[in-house]
């Protein structure tokens, strides 16, 4: 984590791996690190646990949730094409893509390009209140409930209107912590039940209490269409050859000083899952406020900063 992050000059990032089966908490990192013996040596923003005890809008990262809600819901098949060339206009608010799409899209490019115009549409079909139910049950509305006294509570949207409904499907509007992220990515890894992710070593034959979420169908659609992220879309660089990763990056926008989204200021991740074929590991990497370096091809996406350091 410190080598991607001195390598992008960020501000700060975290690191979370979980047993996606148990929720047990395998590794955590938050840096700029802290010595512990002497913590008043260093500002308290770097004593921060940037896991666990702050809370970020994660953007394209939660897109996989998106479509495994809408398969569901019976409103999404990976037949659909989407047009991605124009601008999605939502009660007078314009939804783009950075880099639009030419020709009819199908789910799977939809998802390894990450379109906002595909995912906010998918989100509109879904509705809020299914939206918001599923959200619930992945745990992004409360806080993880992990050993930590410092597990940040979400920042929640309060409105459930069309545009809040689009801007939620493609991962804004909502602040969650790193590990409340990755518990919700352990639905992957159990056929579509969530467990909750914790510090406590699980002894073998203890019982593990997980929350339904998907069907098992759409979770293997999902894990599927995560793979192409990683095999032709923003994740090309954590593609190793004989393990096969799946996941999901995410570049957002952070909130400039005159309340609008700054291109200059980023968040950017990647949670994946892996192995793909027998998931087990969940691991999400995020860096804040990367910078655009030579050694990241002047790039500071998540595909560009996170995608290698997992």
């Amino acid at each position: 984590l410190a080598d991607a992050a001195w390598g992008a000059k960020a501000k700060g990032g975290a690191a979370i791996l979980l047993d996606g089966k148990t929720g047990e908490t395998l590794a955590m990192a938050s840096w700029p690190q802290v010595d512990p013996n002497q913590p008043a040596e260093v500002p308290e923003t770097t004593r921060l646990n940037r896991a666990a005890g702050a809370v970020y809008e994660m953007g394209s990262a939660l897109k996989p949730f998106t479509a495994a809600m809408a398969m569901d819901a019976g409103v999404l098949r990976l037949t659909d094409r989407f047009d991605l060339t124009r601008t999605l206009t939502v009660d007078g608010v314009p939804i783009r893509d950075p880099h639009p799409f030419t020709g009819p899209a199908t789910v799977r490019e939809a998802m390894a390009y990450s379109s906002n115009v595909a995912m906010a549409e998918i989100a509109l079909r879904v509705g809020a209140e299914r939206q918001r139910a599923v959200l619930q049950k992945l745990g992004l509305f409360h806080r993880a409930p992990i050993e930590l006294p410092e597990s940040a509570p979400p920042l929640r949207p309060r409105a459930q209107d069309r545009v809040t409904t689009a801007i939620l499907g493609y991962g804004h509007g909502a602040a969650q912590s790193l590990v409340a992220v990755a518990g919700a990515y352990t639905v992957f890894a159990n056929g579509g039940a969530r467990v909750n992710p914790t510090l406590i070593r699980h002894t073998p034959g203890d019982p593990v209490r997980s929350t339904p979420v998907f069907t098992e169908l759409a979770t293997r659609e999902t894990l599927a269409l995560m793979r192409d992220v990683v095999v032709e879309g923003t994740a090309k660089k954590a593609d190793l050859g004989g393990l096969d990763i799946a996941g999901k990056t995410g570049t957002a926008e952070k909130p400039g000083k005159d309340g609008k989204y700054d291109p200059d200021r980023m968040f950017s991740s990647f949670a994946a899952v892996f192995p793909a074929s027998a998931p087990r590991y969940v691991l999400v990497v995020a860096l804040d406020e990367p910078q655009r370096t030579e050694e990241n091809g002047n790039m500071a996406t998540g595909g560009a900063v996170a995608a290698p350091a997992v």
